[in-house]
Formats: structure tokens, C-alpha cells, sequence
């Protein structure tokens, strides 16, 4: 299984990564790696990797490419609140 870029200090991606990575932990908390999984399961594909694809293969800023990301991610959210309700 390949690392995650977030753990690869040399990956051409790894400082805009690593930066939404710490916004997701401090959002998840503890929830994190379900979210990762959840995120995968629905989009096919890590978080992190979706991140790298925007910013090469579609051009996206850094800026794009999180807000992309994270939207995904607060979709997410959004559906596993209205399911605690």
C-alpha cells in the first residue's frame, strides 16, 4: 500500500496536502480516519490523491483543489449529521 502524501516529505504535492491535512484533523478530531475511508468509498479514490490530480491534471490552485476537497469532505459531514438525527 502506498503512503499517503501527507507522509511523503518529498512528494511534488506534499505542502498543500499536508496543509489540508491538518485542517481536516483539526475538523475530525478522533473521526478522521473514518472520514478518509468514507471519502474513498464515495469518490473512489484518498482525499490526498484527488488533491494531487486537481492541482496537475486539472490546473487547479492550491486554493481550488482544497476548497474542492473539502467541500467533498463537508458533504460528508453534513449527510452523517442528518443521519444522527
Amino acid at each position: 500500500m502506498n503512503l499517503p502524501i501527507y507522509d511523503q516529505p518529498n512528494h511534488p504535492n506534499y505542502g498543500p496536502v499536508r496543509r489540508l491535512h491538518v485542517m481536516l484533523l483539526q475538523l475530525f478530531g478522533d473521526d478522521l480516519a473514518l472520514a478518509e475511508k468514507e471519502f474513498a468509498d464515495t469518490f473512489g479514490g484518498p482525499w490526498d490523491w484527488w488533491l494531487h490530480r486537481n492541482m496537475t491534471t486539472y490546473s487547479y490552485s492550491e486554493r481550488r483543489a482544497q476548497r474542492n476537497c473539502m467541500s467533498k469532505f463537508m458533504t460528508l459531514r453534513a449527510a452523517w449529521e442528518t443521519e444522527e438525527e
